[in-house]
């Protein structure tokens, strides 16, 4: 009887495998990995001491005119440090606390950068906090819009740790506030449409 090659070919992997099944003590379910749980330490992505993320949104408005183009640029930009520690990368105890103080510490970002830009960085903070706050459940907006609503958001609390915090305090009575935000905070002249 001659073999044609794929015939040949089953017949020997079939040998192999009946071969590697019979020698092999582990393969009838009595390997050590398979009765143990498996486990290893927790592995963390680090970065360089000083790595950064940079977030920036850029807005140029062109314009033609009759002796040429005219264009109008506004840039916003902000630093974040990366943490290098993954100590400092584990889940906190209390988490809410941590997010509130990251969001405080961006909006004392922010203050400057709207100081420079000739507003009241401090009251159009307030003035958007208590717009964000005031912003009927489900409602939508515009994809800037939302991103301004989402910065704009103070996690809320049950944990008192914070309340010793002035800028948190005053950060959260602009947020829970009903009244109307422009006459709460006039010196903000702009209506930054975070609803």
């Amino acid at each position: 009887m001659e073999l044609r090659k794929p015939e040949a070919f089953v017949l020997i992997f079939m040998l192999l495998v009946t071969l590697c099944t019979a020698v092999n003590p582990t393969s009838a379910g009595d390997s050590p990995v398979s009765t143990g749980a498996l486990s290893r330490k927790k592995r963390y992505l680090t970065f360089p001491p000083g790595s950064i993320l940079q977030l920036g949104y850029c807005l140029t408005i062109p314009a033609i005119i009759p002796d040429g183009i005219w264009t109008y640029g506004i840039t916003f930009g902000t630093n974040w440090e990366i943490p290098t520690d993954p100590v400092g990368l584990k889940a906190p105890k209390d988490a809410e606390v941590v997010h509130r103080r990251q969001r405080r510490d961006l909006y004392q970002k922010l203050r400057p950068m709207m100081d420079t830009m000739g507003l009241d960085g401090d009251s159009c903070i307030l003035r958007a906090l208590c717009e964000s706050g005031q912003r009927p459940q489900g409602s939508k907006g515009s994809f800037l819009e939302e991103i301004l609503h989402i910065i704009f958001t103070l996690p809320r609390s049950k944990l008192s740790s914070d309340s010793a915090d002035d800028d948190l305090k005053k950060y959260d009575a602009a947020y829970k506030t009903k009244a109307d935000c422009a006459v709460l905070f006039p010196s903000c002249l702009k209506d930054l449409d975070v609803s």
